[in-house]
């Protein structure tokens, strides 16, 4: 099994204050999945959870939640965030290809751009591990899966076709591996991992005045 999860992301939430607000994507495919369901009963993973603003929307939106994250200083400011609210998760240090979690466990898997920061390798095996602990017919979310319109897909160390290592600027900068998808493949993945997709949409926009650009693809999917 690869060691999927990477350790400059550990530098990062120790010295960033990262992702304080939960990401559009999730509460919009949240709300319209679960709109009229009994959410405590619906049993949910945020995988790479980083420090913790899906968790937070999560547990505050009444599902039964469980959160992992590589990182333990993510992990640690998960805790700090949560503070004293009622529904509280369960929550732990954990690669995203190793997870200890039984079988055919959750209903819903969230990956708020987890999956991406890894080599071709590794996302095979996340996604291998998600389909395992993923109940049939179980959904699985998937977001920031980057393409190569985003600046920066041509810069860094290239490990392998599409994937880049210390991008030195643009949305994706410092932040370690990163693998640039492209529809083609991510069918194909998905299809190979027993996820059938439901639904694939993109998401362009410019930052800094148009200085840059951010393409990714949000993936629904179900577990066949």
């Amino acid at each position: 099994m690869t060691k999927t999860f990477d350790s400059k992301w550990e530098e990062v939430h120790k010295a960033r204050e990262w992702g304080r607000y939960p990401s559009e994507d999730l509460v919009r495919f949240m709300g319209r999945k679960y709109k009229n369901t009994d959410r405590n009963k619906v049993s949910v993973l945020d995988l790479g959870c980083g420090t913790g603003a899906a968790t937070w929307f999560l547990c505050r939106e009444g599902f039964k939640v469980y959160a992992v994250d590589g990182s333990k200083t993510a992990v640690e400011k998960v805790q700090k965030l949560l503070g004293n609210i009622p529904n509280k998760p369960y929550l732990c240090v954990a690669d995203a290809a190793k997870l200890p979690f039984e079988d055919n466990t959750f209903d819903c898997i969230a990956d708020i751009g987890c999956i991406t920061s890894n080599t071709s390798k590794g996302i095979n095996e996340i996604l291998a591990e998600i389909c395992r602990v993923l109940k049939p017919s179980g959904s699985f979310f998937s977001s920031y899966l980057f393409s190569s319109k985003t600046s920066g897909s041509d810069l860094g160390k290239e490990l392998e076709p599409n994937t880049r290592r210390n991008i030195p600027e643009g949305p994706v900068a410092d932040i370690g591996t990163i693998h640039f998808f492209t529809r083609t493949e991510i069918k194909k993945l998905w299809k190979n991992n027993r996820l059938t997709i439901t639904e694939i949409n993109t998401l362009r926009r410019t930052d800094c005045n148009g200085l840059y650009t951010i393409d990714y693809y949000m993936v629904s999917a179900v577990k066949i």
